[in-house]
């Protein structure tokens, strides 16, 4: 068989292992890409065809220079919340490798398919909707009563406001661009129109915030179980040094970071996915996997001393931490008390990292000063302060949308 032949026998193969799994998806689609178009699709959150943008091919060349001197590595795969599902797969990778992420693929699949959060996201429609909001933006740029300077700082600002949150609460999943496109009084039609068309892009990537432990979790636990499944079958098609390949590759992605405050939400999903299972059963799994998101998922199931201590603050890790930082005990000689005041101090840094998607959160309510409307932003302290300067390009950003006074 050639290599085409041989990936596509084992995506069928794959394919028809998820099913037996339970896991149900939509029509999968995979492209194999080189890595300069992968590097191009990463740009793009992820995949999706977007509307040119400066800040783009920043990134793209910023990402370029860091991989070509080994900074930055490629991600194995990208799969986009779309109806068929479309994954791009780095073709330069080897076959088992391509193996295991298409398990992967899959099982993100599943989630976005059965989730809560993903529910409103029209992923059958939103690559037309895309594809409708680029056309606009390109006829507004070409359009000389407003041109492409112009659309150019408007989307600056737009993407200033797009991920930051606001809301009084956890569950209110708004964000400051939200609040401008329903308040601001001094929009003219063609940028509310374009800044209706952020807030859909928007709408449609912020679940994938809301569950990255979960669903890079979800994938990780059913590619591992499925390659476990497969693995007679590998060595016997391929080697036992494929199958060796692949189990490492699956160690790497849920690494411990090299410090305790480094985050990885693959071991992290995959721990709490494989304690939930060995615990309540798969139907349970299935369960969790359509009604949760991070915030619920970490709340119920990220807990207990001793999973704590087991998946994330072994003795091993904890001996590598030493050797940089002498002043740091092991665990086998410190007190239970210590261990586990730790182990709370690790579950709250997990938690409070995750429930925030990383980002600050903010209230934002419409006051009149001098009879006039003004934008006032009260920052929800977390424990982590500002970056000052980030601030004020922020604000200054967010102006040319608010155009009056921001407190």
């Amino acid at each position: 068989m050639s290599n085409l032949q041989q990936l596509q026998y084992w995506l069928d193969r794959v394919e028809d292992l998820a099913g037996e799994m339970s896991l149900t998806f939509y029509p999968q689609k995979f492209v194999l890409c080189n890595k300069e178009k992968m590097l191009e699709r990463q740009v793009y959150h992820g995949g999706y065809r977007m509307y040119s943008h400066w800040s783009f091919g920043k990134k793209y060349m910023i990402d370029k220079i860091l991989y070509e001197n080994k900074f930055f590595f490629l991600p194995y795969e990208m799969v986009v919340n779309t109806n068929s599902c479309e994954a791009f797969l780095l073709a330069d990778n080897p076959l088992v490798y391509n193996i295991l992420i298409a398990a992967h693929v899959y099982a993100h699949n599943d989630f976005f398919k059965h989730n809560k959060a993903f529910q409103l996201t029209q992923p059958e429609r939103i690559q037309y909707r895309i594809r409708k909001g680029c056309n606009l933006i390109d006829d507004y740029s070409k359009n000389p009563k407003i041109g492409q300077e112009k659309v150019a700082k408007l989307l600056d600002a737009a993407h200033a406001a797009m991920f930051t949150n606001c809301g009084q609460s956890l569950s209110d999943q708004g964000t400051i661009l939200d609040f401008i496109v329903e308040n601001a009084e001094h929009l003219e039609d063609w940028e509310l129109n374009i800044l209706k068309f952020i807030q859909t892009v928007n709408g449609h990537l912020m679940p994938q915030m809301r569950t990255k432990v979960m669903n890079e979790g979800w994938a990780t636990f059913w590619h591992y179980r499925m390659l476990e499944k497969l693995a007679k079958e590998i060595k016997e098609k391929l080697s036992f040094n494929d199958y060796f390949n692949a189990h490492q590759l699956h160690l790497s992605v849920i690494r411990l970071g090299h410090d305790i405050s480094v985050l990885n939400p693959y071991r992290i999903g995959f721990a709490v996915w494989s304690k939930i299972a060995k615990t309540h059963g798969e139907p349970f799994m299935f369960n969790v996997r359509q009604n949760q998101t991070d915030h619920e998922f970490l709340l119920n199931h990220f807990t207990g001393q001793d999973f704590v201590y087991r998946w994330f603050l072994k003795p091993g890790y904890v001996d590598r931490v030493i050797v940089k930082n002498p002043d740091n005990k092991p665990w086998d000689v410190i007190s239970p008390k210590d261990r586990s005041d730790k182990i709370a101090e690790y579950v709250n840094l997990v938690k409070s990292s995750i429930w925030t998607n990383g980002t600050p959160r903010f209230q934002l309510s419409v006051q009149h000063v001098d009879n006039k409307p003004a934008l006032i932003i009260k920052h929800i302290f977390d424990g982590r302060v500002l970056n000052q300067n980030e601030v004020f390009g922020t604000l200054r950003l967010l102006n040319y949308l608010w155009r009056g006074k921001i407190m």
